[in-house]
């Protein structure tokens, strides 16, 4: 992994509790560890980072949208959703990207992160099919991060199954184990087209990437694929 990427990665926990903080002094209170996340910004230095990298692939800084500019795509079963990355060439859509991080709760938060990864994605191919989106091939990419900690690396308790018997892939495991098989399916299944999976430690200091065909050079390279081919579309 780029050196660049990693210390944005571990930046981001120093962020998440700086934001915390701020809020605190505000004087808004906020449930539990959401307080850490809801102002939306510690992912912005691995977003720059992401940039940079989309930039030297042959992106035009003018033609990718971050954060709350413009990163609408339309939806078919909802009219918009917000991404955290877009990339364009010629106007046309060449990739979206979406970010997600963990830092708790990871029994609750591995059913929600797999109901909007999954729900998300879904949506918008149905958008592209349905010709709401300008775009050729373009290259839907998914990044998670989770805390690696006690609770997220401990075995979790096998799923209930008061009628039918769950995928073993889910049994005897960590959830960090089982956010591995989420991002593994998602990309194998043909869901995303890109897919990075992240095992952050803070304290240990460490960036982790369990999975070796769930890493970063992988992840922007197919993002990169997207760009590459747009010519070869153009000129059909």
């Amino acid at each position: 992994m780029k050196e660049h990427i990693k210390t944005a990665i571990l930046d981001s926990f120093v962020d998440r509790e700086r934001a915390a903080e701020v809020q605190i002094e505000r004087g808004i209170v906020d449930a539990g560890l959401r307080s850490q996340v809801t102002s939306g910004k510690h992912l912005d230095k691995l977003v720059g980072a992401i940039v940079g990298d989309l930039s030297d692939l042959g992106f035009d800084r003018d033609d990718i949208s971050v954060g709350n500019r413009k990163t609408e795509l339309p939806g078919w079963f909802r009219a918009t959703k917000r991404w955290d990355i877009l990339g364009f060439s010629d106007s046309k859509l060449a990739t979206a990207i979406e970010l997600k991080s963990i830092y708790g709760s990871y029994g609750n938060n591995l059913n929600n992160r797999a109901e909007e990864a999954i729900g998300d994605i879904i949506d918008v191919r149905y958008a592209v099919a349905a010709k709401l989106i300008d775009c050729s091939s373009p290259v839907f990419a998914y990044v998670l991060i989770v805390k690696k900690d006690v609770q997220s690396s401990g075995l979790c308790r096998d799923p209930n199954e008061p009628h039918f018997n769950a995928d073993r892939a889910f049994r005897g495991n960590s959830y960090i184990d089982r956010f591995a098989t989420l991002c593994r399916r998602l990309r194998e299944d043909g869901l995303y087209d890109a897919v990075w999976f992240v095992v952050a430690d803070p304290v240990a200091n460490s960036v982790e990437e369990p999975d070796s065909d769930l890493n970063y050079e992988m992840f922007i390279a197919r993002i990169g694929e997207s760009i590459r081919r747009l010519p070869a579309d153009r000129a059909v």
